[in-house]
């Protein structure tokens, strides 16, 4: 299953600064049978969304 649009699971958002929580939610995801997830940020202030994708971006690098 790709997920399209999701801003998080299981408790943690994507926009969180915490990469245990961002790290959780993806395991759960994963283990729930989603194979992909596009991330989507809330909106917040212009530095809280880039340090969000700059964490997603290792996440997706990391596969």
């Amino acid at each position: 299953m790709i997920d399209i649009h999701c801003h998080g699971a299981n408790g943690a958002d994507f926009s969180d600064p915490e990469h245990a929580g961002v790290k959780d939610a993806i395991d759960f995801l994963h283990r729930s049978g989603t194979t992909t997830v596009i991330a989507s940020l809330v909106s917040s202030d212009h530095e809280q969304m880039l340090n969000a994708t700059e964490l997603l971006a290792g996440f997706a690098e990391a596969g």
